[in-house]
């Protein structure tokens, strides 16, 4: 890991949240063995996230822009490092700059990928909720091949599944207010990273899945229904990501 001297000044929008639930059995035999994972009620989770990423480099005076696409989950270091908070771990981050995945990779041992992305909205009589079509196909040799496409938006807040959004707002919370990350670098070695934000303004999400290859790419596919147990939509967050350290052995 390349340690930055900067932090990273972020906008994320236009995020969907698909959350699945998966055995922590199955999911620390998918995880590296310096990281085990985080249950609620006896549940481990992943989650598949489309959204777009702007960022600020210090000195730059023009922003980054590119889209992402992220399958993650809630893990804590194994016993025997020296912290113990949870925070998530990436089993992909794809996206479409080329310049900004090879820097993730080098800087915070984060598992980026190249993928040929394109998001737009559709047209629509109230711009509030205009329907989102998201696309991405990896392409990069690294990784298995994994094409994913979906259509989503936010739902009128008077909506039955915004209401089912706030019966399970607990559920919610312990996904999303996360505020730190953990990456590894395949020799024993851990590594994370702190993230800032406010926390998250939520709204119950109209998706259409298409495509959801990235699931089968990672060696999920028998393993979870095809279907999300939970869904949501946030229109834009800002953020802070520090840079990253290596987590001290006991």
């Amino acid at each position: 890991m390349i340690r930055l001297p900067f932090s990273f000044r972020q906008r994320w929008e236009h995020l969907l949240f698909l959350h699945y639930p998966v055995s922590p059995e199955i999911l620390q035999n998918r995880l590296p063995q310096e990281l085990i994972p985080d249950t609620i009620d006896g549940q481990a989770w992943l989650s598949a996230v489309p959204f777009a990423l702007t960022y600020w480099v210090p000195g730059l005076p023009a922003p980054f822009r590119f889209l992402e696409l992220n399958l993650r989950t809630y893990v804590k270091p194994a016993p025997g490092f020296a912290e113990t908070a949870s925070g998530v771990y990436f089993f992909c981050l794809d996206a479409n700059d080329f310049l900004s995945v090879e820097a993730a990779r080098l800087s915070y041992h984060l598992n980026y990928q190249h993928a040929r992305m394109q998001m737009h909205q559709e047209p629509s009589a109230t711009p509030a909720v205009s329907m989102i079509q998201f696309q991405s196909t990896r392409t990069d040799q690294r990784a298995k091949l994994a094409e994913f496409e979906c259509r989503y938006s936010p739902r009128p807040a008077q909506s039955a599944a915004q209401s089912k959004m706030g019966e399970d707002a607990n559920l919610q919370r312990w996904l999303t207010e996360r505020y730190r990350l953990y990456t590894t670098d395949g020799r024993g070695g851990v590594f994370t990273a702190r993230i800032e934000h406010p926390p998250w303004q939520w709204q119950a999400a109209e998706y259409e899945i298409l495509t959801n290859g990235l699931l089968a790419a990672h060696g999920f596919l028998e393993d979870l229904s095809p279907i999300p147990a939970l869904t949501s939509y946030c229109r834009s967050l800002d953020v802070v990501a520090h840079p990253g350290s290596r987590v001290k052995r006991l």
